[in-house]
């Protein structure tokens, strides 16, 4: 039997029903014997005994006090039963993890799976703009040289998570396109049976950090116009600077207490799956993210999204046709879009059946598993 391994040396018991875990729990439809690989911190793997089972774990020992040492160890014993590495991002330890595997097992397949944000983009298509310091110029030309030499003698397949990032890669040098393709995050939601929507405006994330903007979301619900009897839940962890901005929002607007709610941090995964599929609505007015898998989460379940042009949220929308990209930072434009939703609800409403499907058909990890086999096999056939 063929054996995927998924290496994150400190991966957490929610990162297996990501990518880290779900990729090779599917694979091992296709006949792999799959292992996630990390060090044991004593952190409880709950989704190993329950929605991945078959999912095996094979830590790493941590005898040395360097971790170069251990991954030198682990990959000097291990690498000749490992098959297919799949490795994440592109940073010193998986430098190492890269070099090493290929050192001990030169016919085994290297998969880098790279989370491409604009500072991984720049570097690799090396684009200067991004960088001000001499030494953040000077790491700069680092990484870039760095990434080329792994990906010309080192990594036999990898993949970014958007289209816009692949497409900007691929135009910069073809030696990329050769090993490189588009492999998006996929959805992993509990499904909610005969479910109704309501009037209900969701967001989820880390609510009150800059990345999130979650002020431009409440002043902008604040704004509108007509709200009628149209709620806005917020839900994620709560930023303890913005405590104080809450409080002052509720204090000059106390009429909104009872239709704008904070619901903290929501870990169970059919409440939450709940939540996408009443709402009508689904918000992201996010200044920055590198792929934001609420929104294909959000537009599973049907609800109309609404984003910044951030992660995979313009293509999502090319599959959906069903929402609308907001610009950064404008409260007036993103009051406007909900207006219109809210007044025109009739004409715009799509049956959230036909987008779960939609979405699946795109989204669904046996179907990207199924694109990282066919991808395996031309380099096993090579």
């Amino acid at each position: 039997m063929k054996s995927f391994y998924s290496i994150l040396l400190g991966i957490k018991n929610v990162n297996l029903i990501k990518p880290e875990g779900m990729i090779p729990f599917e694979l091992q439809k296709f006949g792999y014997d799959s292992y996630i690989t990390c060090y044991d911190e004593n952190e409880k793997y709950d989704y190993l005994n329950k929605e991945l089972k078959g999912l095996k774990i094979k830590y790493i020992n941590s005898k040395y006090k360097s971790d170069l040492l251990n991954l030198f160890s682990f990959f000097k014993k291990q690498s000749k039963n490992i098959n297919v590495l799949m490795v994440f991002h592109l940073d010193f330890y998986s430098i190492f993890e890269i070099i090493f595997f290929k050192c001990f097992n030169k016919k085994g397949i290297l998969y880098l799976r790279f989370d491409a944000d604009e500072r991984a983009t720049n570097i690799i298509t090396h684009d200067m703009s991004y960088f001000k310091s001499i030494n953040e110029k000077f790491r700069f030309f680092f990484d870039s040289y760095i990434y080329i030499f792994l990906h010309k003698h080192f990594i036999d397949m990898s993949s970014v998570d958007t289209k816009i990032v692949y497409d900007k890669i691929c135009d910069f040098n073809r030696i990329y396109q050769e090993k490189l393709f588009l492999s998006p995050n996929g959805i992993n939601v509990k499904d909610v049976k005969d479910f109704k929507k309501v009037n209900q405006i969701l967001t989820v994330g880390k609510l009150g950090t800059y990345q999130k903007a979650t002020e431009i979301l409440l002043q902008s619900f604040k704004n509108l116009k007509n709200r009628k009897d149209w709620v806005l839940k917020l839900v994620g962890p709560i930023d303890k600077n913005f405590e104080d901005y809450i409080q002052k929002f509720f204090n000059e607007n106390p009429e909104l207490k009872r239709c704008v709610k904070f619901l903290g941090n929501v870990q169970d995964r059919k409440k939450l799956s709940e939540l996408y599929a009443e709402s009508k609505i689904f918000c992201l007015p996010s200044r920055y993210e590198s792929y934001a898998i609420v929104l294909g989460e959000a537009a599973y379940f049907g609800d109309y999204v609404i984003s910044t042009d951030v992660g995979v949220a313009s293509e999502l929308l090319e599959i959906t046709n069903y929402g609308s990209l907001i610009e950064v930072d404008n409260i007036n434009n993103l009051s406007d879009i909900l207006q219109n939703f809210i007044d025109n609800e009739n004409k715009i409403y799509k049956n959230p059946l036909d987008l779960k499907e939609l979405v699946s058909s795109k989204l669904d990890y046996n179907v990207i598993a199924s694109d990282i086999n066919d991808k395996i096999e031309s380099c096993l056939n090579e």
